[in-house]
């Protein structure tokens, strides 16, 4: 189930950096980089998530705090300048709420390969940007759960939710 959680995590971050279409927007998202990574996606999430080895519970977490992140706040998208910086923030979010035990911000900024005053900063502008709201319903869990799943059983998400559509 972890692997598939993970798979599904991916390609749906994949598939919403793909359909981002750039804004006219004159607020810059805390999240964006000058430059997309060298690393696909694909292998940044796996590579996140085999070092945190955070559970795939907190896989789904970083999901719906994702979700809850664009929702409220349309002009933060996920594309290939965002993807990488939002999902380690959401993974690193996740595992500290969710996990009983977790490494400290050096070790994820040294895995996410970013600085640690970086992600210090972007930890605290997503929980801020999220109203510190971690808490998720079980029905909620259980919804962007079979999202990930489906996400990987069928290679596309489909009807899914906000979280798919990027928005």
């Amino acid at each position: 189930m972890e692997a598939l959680v993970e798979q599904g995590l991916a390609r749906l971050l994949a598939q919403m950096s793909a359909m981002a279409t750039p804004t006219a927007s004159a607020r810059r998202s805390p999240f964006e980089c000058k430059f997309p990574p060298g690393i696909s996606i694909h292998a940044y999430v796996a590579r996140l998530l085999r070092l945190s080895q955070c559970s795939a519970g907190c896989v789904v977490l970083s999901l719906v705090y994702l979700d809850r992140l664009i929702k409220r706040h349309r002009w933060i998208a996920v594309s290939p300048l965002t993807c990488h910086r939002l999902v380690l923030t959401s993974i690193v979010v996740a595992i500290k709420f969710y996990d009983d035990t977790y490494f400290s911000n050096k070790f994820y900024s040294q895995v996410g390969g970013v600085s640690l005053t970086e992600l210090n900063y972007l930890e605290r502008q997503f929980l801020g940007l999220v109203d510190f709201k971690l808490c998720v319903e079980p029905r909620e869990y259980e919804l962007y759960r079979d999202i990930l799943l489906k996400a990987v059983n069928t290679g596309m998400v489909g009807a899914a939710p906000d979280a798919a559509k990027g928005a």
